[in-house]
C-alpha cells in the first residue's frame, strides 16, 4: 500500500533519472552539511579509522624514529635503575614524566619485549580510533564534515600507527578532560554543586594523566583553570582544590622515582634528577625538527 498522510493517500514521487539524481544529491549533502545526520556518519567514520589504520599498517612501511628507545629505557627501568639521568636509549634519555614509563612498560610486556613492531601498531590503531570517536562526542551541533576532517590528517596516521609516538595517550586524556567539562557545563543546572565538583576532580585526575605521559598538557593549564573556576561557581576554595589534585597525581605516579617517604642524600639527589629531566622548562626545541613550523623553515632555507 502506498504511504499516507493522515487518511488522504500520499503519491510515490515518479521514479525518474532526475528524481534519483536528486535524492542522491540530497544524502550526500546532508551527510556533508546537516548537524542531523552526524548520528550517521559518526559511526562510518569510526568504522573507516579502524579499518583505513590497518589497511596503512599492512601497506605504508613503519618508520622507526624513537620507539626501540622507548623499549631501551623501559628495559633500564625494568632492570631497576631509578637515577633519570641514567634511563637512555640510541636517541637519549628519558625526558618524559614517569606516566610515560608506565604506559610503555605495559606495551613492552604485551610486544614482547618491545620486538613485535605489529602488535604495537595495532595497539596505536585502536588508540587513534578510540581518540577519533571520543573526540566526535565532544563536537556538538557541527555539519558531519568536519568530523570527517578528523580522520583526514596524514601527520595525526603517523604519529600513532608510524612511528608510535607518545603524543596519542597525552591526546587521548586531553580529550577526556575536554569531554568530562563538557558534559559538566551541558548539565550543570542538573548536577548540583557537589556533583559538579566531583566532575571537575576527574578532570583534574585526567589532565594530570596527560601531563604524565608528556608534560606538553601544561600548555592547556590555563584554560583548564578558566573552566573549573566557574563550573564550581567561582568558588576559590574548591577550585584550588581541584588544582591540588594534580599534583597528587603526579606523585602517585611518579613515586618510585619520587621517594617521597625517604629523605637522605641519594633519595634527594634521585629525586631531584627525575623533577629536573621529566619536567625540564628550560629545555630548547630546534627548529630543524619542528613540524608545525616547517613551512617557515622552508621558505627560509630557499630564501637562503
Amino acid at each position: 500500500m502506498p504511504p499516507t498522510e493522515g487518511n488522504r493517500p500520499q503519491e510515490l514521487p515518479e521514479f525518474t533519472l532526475k528524481n534519483v539524481l536528486t535524492d542522491i544529491y540530497n544524502a550526500i549533502y546532508g551527510l556533508l552539511f546537516d548537524p542531523d545526520y552526524k548520528r550517521l556518519v559518526g559511526p562510518i567514520i569510526a568504522i573507516v579509522t579502524s579499518i583505513g589504520t590497518k589497511v596503512i599498517i599492512a601497506k605504508v612501511p613503519y618508520t622507526e624514529i624513537d620507539f626501540n628507545t622507548y623499549m631501551q629505557q623501559i628495559e633500564v627501568v625494568n632492570d631497576g635503575e631509578l637515577d633519570y639521568s641514567l634511563i637512555k636509549g640510541d636517541t637519549g634519555p628519558a625526558v618524559y614524566p614517569a606516566g610515560f614509563i608506565q604506559v610503555y612498560q605495559f606495551i613492552y610486556w604485551l610486544t614482547n619485549n618491545g620486538t613485535d613492531i605489529l602488535t604495537a601498531q595495532t595497539i596505536f590503531s585502536y588508540l587513534f580510533t578510540l581518540s577519533v570517536i571520543m573526540a566526535m562526542f565532544t563536537y556538538t551541533g557541527v555539519r558531519p564534515w568536519v568530523l570527517i576532517l578528523s580522520v583526514c590528517s596524514k601527520r595525526l596516521v603517523s604519529i600513532y600507527v608510524l612511528r608510535l609516538f607518545n603524543d596519542g595517550f597525552t591526546t587521548l586524556a586531553m580529550i577526556g578532560v575536554t569531554l568530562v567539562l563538557q558534559q559538566t557545563a551541558y548539565w550543570y543546572a542538573t548536577l548540583g554543586p557537589n556533583l559538579t565538583f566531583a566532575a571537575t576532580c576527574i578532570a583534574a585526575d585526567l589532565f594530570s594523566m596527560a601531563i604524565s605521559v608528556k608534560m606538553n598538557a601544561l600548555l592547556y593549564l590555563p584554560g583548564f583553570i578558566v573552566v573549573i573556576y566557574f563550573l564550581n561557581g567561582e568558588n576559590l576554595l574548591k577550585s584550588l582544590t581541584t588544582l591540588l589534585i594534580i599534583p597528587l597525581v603526579q606523585v602517585s605516579i611518579g613515586w618510585k622515582f619520587l621517594l617521597p617517604l625517604f629523605n637522605d642524600e641519594m633519595a634527594k639527589y634521585l629525586r631531584w634528577t627525575y623533577i629536573n629531566q621529566a619536567f625540564k622548562f628550560d629545555r630548547k626545541f630546534l627548529y630543524e625538527w619542528t613540524v608545525n613550523w616547517k613551512f617557515t623553515r622552508d621558505a627560509y632555507l630557499e630564501y637562503k
